[in-house]
């Protein structure tokens, strides 16, 4: 099975690799990133900050928080490996996620620029070594709306075309996103507005891809 899967992917990046469209796209999205990242640390610090806002949100207020951040750590970027082989063995699809994400993460940024929230009152610090690697290394409490994690999820549940692919992302957003409403990380509202975000940075791309002919036809009922 494994070599087997090695072998398709090599084929397959071999036969991306060769095609001048998919390498310039691949450099461009790739080096777009790197700069994103790099001013990605300022800007978190300057969000930790800001004097923001609050307010009281009628889910978080029925019940204590609960610390569920070893679970979500481990969700989160088991999920984010399992993503990366699933999506990596076509390119056409890996680079698709890739420029999604890329867009996913500039709505994020900028929501956040617009809403500066406070975290909520209860609320225990979620730590992530990953995420506060971006930073000055504090844990981060006001990269709120949205959720990152569940949009992240839920792009790959849009991406993915097939069914038990497509059932396991749902169910890994669902499981993070109240996870971090538990532990009241983030208010409801920033992990319900999460997949709309994830949906509309897809459906852009693949738009997009689908008009240059860079993707073929899914089976998914997201690709109509």
């Amino acid at each position: 099975m494994f070599n087997r899967f090695f072998s398709e992917f090599a084929e397959n990046w071999r036969i991306g690799w060769k095609q001048n469209s998919f390498r310039y796209r691949f450099v461009i999205t790739v080096a777009i990133y790197i700069v994103m990242v790099s001013f990605l640390a300022g800007l978190l610090t300057d969000f930790e900050k800001r004097d923001g806002f609050s307010f009281s949100d009628p889910i978080l207020n029925m019940f204590a928080p609960i610390d569920l951040t070893y679970m979500v750590f481990v969700l989160t970027y088991g999920l984010v490996l399992f993503a990366m082989v699933y999506f990596l063995k076509d390119p056409s699809y890996f680079m698709l996620g890739f420029q999604s994400y890329v867009l996913l993460l500039t709505l994020r940024i900028i929501t956040i620029w617009l809403l500066p929230l406070n975290a909520p009152e209860t609320t225990i610090p979620m730590n992530d070594p990953v995420v506060q690697s971006f930073g000055n290394g504090e844990i981060l409490t006001k990269d709120l709306f949205f959720s990152g994690h569940t949009s992240a999820a839920f792009l790959f549940l849009f991406l993915a075309r097939e069914k038990w692919a497509r059932y396991l992302f749902l169910a890994l957003g669902l499981l993070i996103g109240t996870s971090v409403i538990l532990q009241h990380v983030h208010y409801t509202i920033d992990v319900i507005a999460a997949p709309f975000f994830s949906y509309t940075a897809f459906r852009i791309f693949y738009r997009w891809h689908r008009r240059m002919g860079w993707i073929e036809g899914a089976t998914s009922k997201y690709y109509v």
